[in-house]
């Protein structure tokens, strides 16, 4: 899966984290997952779920 998935087309796995984007927000990507009822930040605050329209899995790490 590569890309922005819109979160009316689906969301990610329960609790699996993710980029999140909120065009609304100063800096409108964050790391964060759904845990089947409402968008978090990583660090553990709620997100408004209005706010984020777009989820993208985290890319691959490079190879060392």
């Amino acid at each position: 899966m590569t890309g922005w998935t819109a979160c009316e087309d689906g969301l990610p796995d329960s609790d699996e984290s993710v980029m999140t984007f909120d065009q609304d927000r100063d800096e409108p990507v964050w790391p964060g997952y759904h845990d089947g009822a409402m968008w978090w930040s990583i660090g553990g605050c709620d997100m408004p779920a209005h706010g984020v329209t777009h989820w993208q899995p985290f890319p691959e790490p490079p190879a060392v």
